[in-house]
């Protein structure tokens, strides 16, 4: 029995759930996934410093890289002074979240006009202007 006959296997991971991975334990399984993930984003980070580009360009990853270090410095230390800051985003993100599916689910089946407003005529417009004075 392959990996989409297994109960419970979603349908829309399509030609995916015959990958091999997915036989694997649910551990080991992370792990590799976790390398593939890994490896793709090393390519891109590798390109941005060989082979060296041009001036301007040659310090872009190290102005990111700088950000990246200070609001991760910024967000230990205030992790640091308020311990319950990490669960109090986590719930406006939950929260957010839940108000965003339902607005979408509230939006399901409405229809939406997308006719352009057509111009007045010159017709139209004398009548607007000889009622206006």
């Amino acid at each position: 029995m392959g990996p989409a006959a297994v109960p419970g296997r979603r349908r829309w991971m399509g030609p995916a759930a015959e990958w091999p991975i997915w036989d694997l334990p649910a551990w080991l399984r992370v792990v590799v996934l976790t390398v593939i993930a890994c490896v793709a984003l090393a390519v891109p980070t590798i390109g941005s410093f060989y082979p060296v580009p041009a001036f301007p360009i040659d310090i872009f990853p190290y102005i990111f890289l700088a950000w990246m270090a200070i609001g991760g410095s910024w967000l230990y230390t205030l992790s640091r002074r308020q311990k319950h800051m990490f669960a109090a985003i986590e719930v406006d993100l939950e929260a957010s979240m839940a108000a965003s599916v339902r607005s979408h689910h509230e939006e399901m089946g409405t229809l939406v006009s997308f006719e352009r407003p057509v111009a007045p005529t010159f017709e139209e417009l004398d009548l607007a202007l000889e009622s206006a004075s």
